[in-house]
């Protein structure tokens, strides 16, 4: 995740190519199915969850919200 031009640029955790090969999108609020290798969000629209402080997973990967 990196920040440019007061956007969040997401690159998705699997996909090994360099950053100049991948092709920036415009995030979308809807799922189309198809693998989007790299997102850029308004910091407005950026929302997240944080491990340990919104959520906890146990060893069986059930989730626990925490707030």
């Amino acid at each position: 995740m990196s920040l440019t031009n007061g956007r969040i640029v997401v690159v998705h955790h699997q996909d090994a190519r360099q950053a100049k090969d991948l092709k920036q999108e415009a995030a979308a609020y809807d799922y189309d199915g198809k693998l989007k290798p790299m997102l850029r969000i308004s910091l407005s629209k950026f929302k997240a969850l944080i491990q340990g402080f919104d959520f906890e997973i146990n060893d069986l990967g059930e989730i626990h919200r925490l707030r």
